[in-house]
């Protein structure tokens, strides 16, 4: 069973680059297609303690919020094409690039396709500093866009 990710941006960039390159894609021997996005978590400190953002009591609508898109995605990119089994996730940490590495692992993940912020040549394939993390890190083979 192949399993393959995709790590969404979700910049409407992002987006409309993820949609036409994802269309030509041969899925026929794709078993499951992760699509995947991480939202950054961050802490603030203050005088007297730390908030993070969002709150934990927002991560729910949070990842509501990313799937719905996710779907809408999704189904731009595979029409009427048969589609394989598809997981949409949202992945809310401190350190998004080290907790979808991780995801991708634990998930058996056998390819994970990623974008760059479309320079070219060697500029172009560390201009993504996600892109050059996940070179470093990803337990799977690697399809790098730009």
């Amino acid at each position: 069973m192949k399993k393959v990710m995709v790590c969404v941006d979700l910049s409407d960039e992002s987006i409309e680059f993820f949609k036409k390159s994802l269309k030509a894609v041969d899925w026929s021997g794709i078993d499951e297609v992760h699509f995947v996005h991480g939202f950054q978590k961050h802490i603030y400190a203050d005088n007297f303690y730390f908030t993070t953002f969002p709150l934990e009591t927002e991560f729910a609508d949070i990842e509501k919020s990313v799937v719905d898109v996710m779907k809408t995605f999704e189904a731009e990119i595979y029409g009427d094409k048969k589609k394989p089994n598809i997981v949409n996730k949202c992945i809310i940490s401190n350190t998004p690039k080290k907790a979808m590495s991780e995801y991708a692992k634990e998930s058996n993940v056998d390819e994970m396709i990623i974008a760059t912020r479309g320079h070219t040549g060697i500029e172009g394939l560390f201009a993504s500093s996600f892109a050059e993390y996940m070179l470093r890190h990803a337990a799977c083979n690697l399809r790098i866009l730009r």
